[in-house]
């Protein structure tokens, strides 16, 4: 149960890096930077979609649904379907607090500071709306400083000075100018999170990612998100972290840093 818990909080990022010659960079780097870190996104939004797991460490694998739901800045959502149906696990965000809500275990988790448990998730790396902007492609950290713009086999890839000595590498079409990997680092150069885009559909004429792959190291987990179709956020939509009557109530936090700590015990 845990395992399947710190998989829905840690959920986000992914692969790459061809060891070829790069070629020469063309044009104004700064210029694309800028261009994909303005370029606009809509903050209220809905998808289904199909989603792949893989993690050794957790004993997960396979492929089910679910559905997105997003109201920037802050306030998410993300639901779970059972393989033969009905809902496995609900994560949200309120824009204050974070939940888990857990169908099978009537358990409902509960954080009062989301952001704050994320980024102990994550090494530093990404805060609630830094996971939302990744999942509909809107590259994140927009006051971050720029330590150096390069050309890649794949792209342009600007390196930005993230919160808590995080670095990250972004990479991004000069074409289409949208961005197509995002690698996050801690001051020890290890990798805490990835995440890559491949292809792109439109919605009201701005673009949203087809396919999220995500790589979360110390979890080993791999996630494949294929999205079915893109739609403006239904006005009722809620994001409460209320718990659920019936459901029994427990920490977030504290159920996260015991699924973290289980997979150290195992790796000794």
């Amino acid at each position: 149960m845990r395992a399947s818990l710190l998989l829905f909080s840690l959920v986000l990022l992914a692969p790459g890096c061809g060891k070829k010659k790069p070629p020469q960079l063309l044009g104004d780097g700064t210029a694309l930077l800028d261009d994909v870190r303005t370029r606009p996104v809509p903050d209220d939004v809905q998808a289904r979609f199909q989603i792949r797991l893989r993690s050794k460490p957790l004993d997960l694998s396979g492929t089910t649904g679910g559905g997105l739901r997003m109201d920037r800045p802050g306030k998410g959502q993300i639901i779970i379907f059972g393989p033969i149906g009905g809902v496995l696990a609900t994560l949200a965000s309120d824009g204050d607090g974070a939940s888990a809500t857990i169908t099978k275990d009537k358990v409902h988790y509960v954080a009062t500071d989301g952001e704050a448990l994320l980024r102990e998730a994550t090494g530093g790396a990404a805060g609630v709306d830094d996971l939302l902007a990744m999942l509909v492609g809107d590259l994140p950290f927009d006051d971050a400083p720029v330590r150096d713009i390069t050309a890649v086999e794949d792209g342009i890839q600007a390196v930005l000075e993230g919160p808590d000595g995080v670095i990250v590498e972004a990479v991004m079409d000069p074409a289409d100018k949208l961005p197509v990997r995002l690698t996050a680092r801690d001051k020890q150069q290890s990798l805490l999170i990835q995440a890559s885009y491949e292809g792109w559909t439109t919605l009201d004429g701005q673009r949203l990612p087809e396919r999220v792959e995500v790589e979360v190291p110390a979890v080993d987990l791999s996630v494949a998100v294929r999205y079915q179709g893109w739609a403006r956020l239904d006005e009722a939509a809620d994001f409460s972290i209320a718990t659920p009557e019936g459901y029994r109530e427990a920490s977030l936090e504290e159920a996260i840093r015991q699924g973290v700590k289980g997979l150290g015990d195992r790796e000794e």
